[in-house]
């Protein structure tokens, strides 16, 4: 990669970001594009967003990502329609936003064999942003209109009552238990998807506590996080169960936000492999 007077700047914006695979990401698609762009991590507190958002428009970076706390934030600056926003790009005459959650997951599910259009209900670990952003796309799709069709599981009674508000009728809410996943498996079939969206495992908790609730499961199971994933995940292996760690869903957000900034995105498999000889520490 050459940088020059004419290199044009990407990056990520975000606290405490020093795990983030973004920058590893971009920059190895930058240089198989053969694009004159760079991409960089901005750890930053709030109040340095809008002064933030300025230096980049003048110096003409072409756009970045939004990650945790900063994604509603942004959105508000930027005057985007959507709650919260992890792709910025450049308009016309300033700052333009998207959420690339609800579809990368979307796409990344594809990759075992689901398919959002025949599910019929969504168990979730956890009720922050990821989870509301991904049950705000679900929540798009018609054939979920109907009662009881997602089921949360949180510690957090506020942020619960965040998702339901995105669904009214049709979120229930479970205590954070073995008897509230139990609840929430009540009658799944193989339509069901289970997705783990908290952070636990990032902090040492495994979740081994949940691993009896999947005795007879047949659906779909995603944990979102990738570099440390949960023992759920490990246990629908031993299973046979149908999963997927956070990877898939990593990778095409990164493809989607590629293709807002310059038209076009690396191919899924080179990046697969990269990451994975990330993680495996080679």
């Amino acid at each position: 990669m050459v940088i020059d007077g004419k290199t044009r700047l990407l990056g990520i914006l975000g606290q405490n970001i020093d795990y983030t695979l973004s920058p590893e990401i971009h920059n190895f698609s930058i240089q198989k594009s053969k694009k004159n762009l760079v991409y960089v991590p901005f750890d930053v507190v709030g109040a340095d967003i809008p002064q933030l958002l300025d230096g980049l428009w003048n110096v003409g970076a072409l756009g970045f990502n939004v990650t945790t706390p900063h994604k509603s934030v942004v959105a508000s600056l930027i005057s985007s329609q959507l709650p919260s926003v992890n792709t910025v790009y450049r308009g016309k005459k300033g700052w333009l936003g998207a959420s690339t959650d609800g579809k990368g997951f979307e796409k990344g599910l594809e990759k075992i064999g689901g398919d959002l259009n025949k599910i019929d209900r969504v168990v979730f670990f956890g009720n922050g942003g990821v989870v509301r952003g991904l049950l705000e796309y679900f929540v798009a799709r018609r054939h979920w209109e109907e009662k009881n069709s997602f089921f949360v599981l949180g510690r957090r009674g506020g942020e619960t009552q965040k998702c339901e508000r995105l669904a009214p009728g049709r979120v229930v809410s479970c205590p954070f238990s073995l008897s509230g996943f139990r609840r929430a498996l009540n009658g799944a079939t193989s339509r069901t998807l289970v997705i783990q969206g908290t952070s636990a495992p990032l902090h040492g908790l495994g979740l081994g506590e949940f691993v009896a609730g999947l005795e007879g499961f047949e659906g779909f199971f995603v944990d979102l996080v990738y570099t440390t994933p949960s023992e759920l995940l490990g246990h629908c292996q031993q299973l046979g169960i149908r999963h997927q760690d956070g990877l898939p869903m990593l990778i095409e957000q990164a493809r989607l936000s590629q293709e807002l900034w310059w038209g076009e995105s690396c191919d899924y498999q080179q990046l697969a492999e990269l990451l994975q000889k990330r993680i495996n520490g080679q």
